[in-house]
């Protein structure tokens, strides 16, 4: 496409190359959230997470210590990893148990 004048050219590459910064920016950050969850995820914490239990229709999150096979039942840590289970669902099907 023809440009009117050198003034036009540089206003389309400059809009061009802050396209291009905005779009490395996002997929830096995206990838290094990625990374941030599946350490804080799967290395930090070994938990095994069982998900949407039904009970009288009501959905809720069971956790359980994957160490000593019991129900973690702190409210704190229910909320805290009931977030972070479906990541660890898609990351790492095989440690997920739905009973």
């Amino acid at each position: 496409m023809p440009f009117r004048s050198v003034c036009d050219a540089v206003v389309v590459v400059v809009v061009l190359v802050v396209v291009v910064v905005v779009v490395v920016v996002v997929v830096v950050v995206v990838v290094v959230v990625v990374v941030v969850v599946v350490v804080v995820v799967v290395v930090e914490h070994n938990y095994i997470f069982c998900i949407n239990e039904k009970e009288n229709y009501q959905e809720f999150w069971v956790i359980y210590d994957s160490a000593s096979r019991k129900t973690v039942n702190d409210n704190a840590h229910k909320k805290k990893f009931a977030i972070k289970s479906s990541v660890l669902l898609l990351l790492s099907a095989d440690t997920v148990e739905i009973v």
